[in-house]
């Protein structure tokens, strides 16, 4: 009986021997880079055009000084004038990452583009908002420490009157064509709010194509584990933004302070 049975138990042991030496074994196909999102330590075959990448996501943060911005409050600002922001909106045209030696660029989103002088990238459009705070670059290699974020607000005049079917292969093109408000005029800002002594009269101010151009480098450091989104988080306090508008200001002077005032209003959150 013992015998019998040692035989019975070594059955599924010869059975699979014999799947294996006679090529039952169906290899398995997977991501096989270690720098995705779904790197597969068991795959066999790397697979075609089914790796993932994780994105860099910037969260931009309205802010009135140190407080959240609250689109339904009145907010005095150093001119001593009353106002209350109800819309607020920014194109984001590029965002990378450097370290000591090297740029970061989209894997699989980013375009080079001739200008007429140094070539420029564009990885990401992202129209930002109070109500819709992230940017965000997808299909990144992130595989090391970086020191800086290098982040751009608005878009520079080339990119208003070259081909734009140069860009589409950028996976959220979209939003810079949904600012397009006719032939090579682009919106980039939008700001709406008004004025304590007429609170129901909104005002409106617009920026487009160069007017409002600023690039943006935050020094920090910068890491996330292989295969993981990194998420990077940016104050953009009006109170800064706005610190100078006057009531009795004309349209194209309040345009000129939101120019001045621009840079110093974003911050790398501590």
């Amino acid at each position: 009986m013992k015998q019998k049975n040692q035989t019975l138990l070594s059955l599924p042991f010869l059975i699979a021997l014999f799947c294996i030496l006679s090529g039952c074994y169906e290899p398995i196909d997977g991501c096989l880079d270690p720098l995705s999102s779904n790197f597969s330590l068991t795959a066999d075959n790397d697979c075609e055009d089914c790796c993932s990448y994780p994105s860099i996501q910037i969260d931009f943060h309205p802010m009135w000084d140190t407080f959240d911005l609250s689109t339904t409050e009145f907010y005095l600002n150093q001119t001593g004038d009353s106002l209350n922001i109800t819309e607020a909106s920014f194109l984001v045209s590029n965002a990378y990452l450097t370290g000591q030696s090297v740029s970061l660029l989209s894997s699989q989103d980013s375009v080079v583009l001739d200008c007429g002088g140094p070539l420029t990238l564009f990885n990401a459009f992202n129209n930002v908002s109070i109500n819709s705070e992230r940017a965000q670059v997808p299909n990144v290699l992130l595989d090391q420490v970086y020191n800086s974020l290098h982040v751009s607000i608005g878009i520079p005049s080339c990119l208003a009157t070259i081909d734009t079917s140069a860009i589409t292969t950028l996976s959220n093109k979209t939003e810079l064509f949904d600012n397009e408000l006719s032939a090579d005029i682009y919106q980039t800002h939008q700001f709406s709010f008004a004025w304590t002594t007429d609170s129901t009269s909104i005002q409106e101010l617009q920026l487009i194509n160069e007017e409002g151009l600023i690039n943006l480098v935050f020094e920090t450091e910068l890491f996330t584990e292989r295969g993981e989104n990194l998420t990077i988080d940016i104050d953009v306090d009006y109170s800064e933004w706005f610190k100078s508008f006057g009531i009795n200001d004309s349209e194209e002077t309040l345009k000129q302070k939101l120019i001045q005032n621009a840079a110093g209003s974003f911050s790398l959150r501590d």
